[in-house]
């Protein structure tokens, strides 16, 4: 089973989707970048030409771990809207399987029908209209195998987090420190950035 399936559309934040990529290749994750769009190749919402490792129809979901939906404008709306993206979503949600999603990215919890019971964090211009049960004004918040990120800035936390659980703490420290940025698992700064929801 392969581990991270990362989407992206034209408008996707060419950051938040990167970074993720990145901080799971150099942990020696299996991922797939893959397009929702008609073509494999996306324009990012400030204008950055990506090419994709794949159209999101050419690939199996169910041989994956793991799905994260980045931020960006239209690129977040535009994943929200997918009727497939709807229903991996749901069947990820539903499998135990993680989710992952940061900035505008949480809006496909929101159109699944999950945000209202569960407790999330995003962009603060989003909080109202996600409508979390629970809103936390922190970078990360885990609700069972759901978790999502504020921002961009985020974003860093959120690659080493997610290193964490698909692979281990270990790989983790080591993807940290390798792009100087040792102190995304410290104790402090978990503590003011990441809410677990029990």
């Amino acid at each position: 089973m392969k581990d991270l399936l990362i989407l992206a559309a034209d408008g996707t934040e060419e950051v938040e989707c990167l970074m993720i990529l990145d901080f799971a290749r150099r942990a020696g994750l299996t991922v797939d970048l893959a397009s929702i769009e008609a073509e494999r190749k996306i324009r990012s919402s400030h204008g950055v030409v990506i090419d994709c490792d794949a159209r999101l129809a050419e690939l199996d979901p169910a041989d994956y771990r793991a799905l994260f939906c980045p931020g960006g404008l239209p690129g977040a709306k535009t994943i929200s809207e997918s009727p497939q993206v709807q229903d991996l979503v749901k069947q990820f949600h539903l499998d135990g399987r993680y989710v992952f999603a940061v900035c505008a990215g949480p809006l496909i919890l929101k159109t699944c029908g999950l945000s209202a019971s569960m407790a999330g964090t995003c962009y603060p211009s989003f909080k109202d209209e996600l409508g979390f049960s629970q809103y936390h004004d922190v970078s990360l918040v885990r609700d069972a195998n759901v978790i999502t990120a504020q921002g961009l800035a985020a974003t860093p936390a959120l690659g080493a987090y997610i290193v964490e659980i698909l692979a281990d703490r270990e790989r983790a420290e080591t993807v940290s420190k390798a792009v100087l940025w040792p102190d995304l698992l410290s104790d402090a700064h978990r503590k003011s950035s990441l809410h677990i929801e029990s």
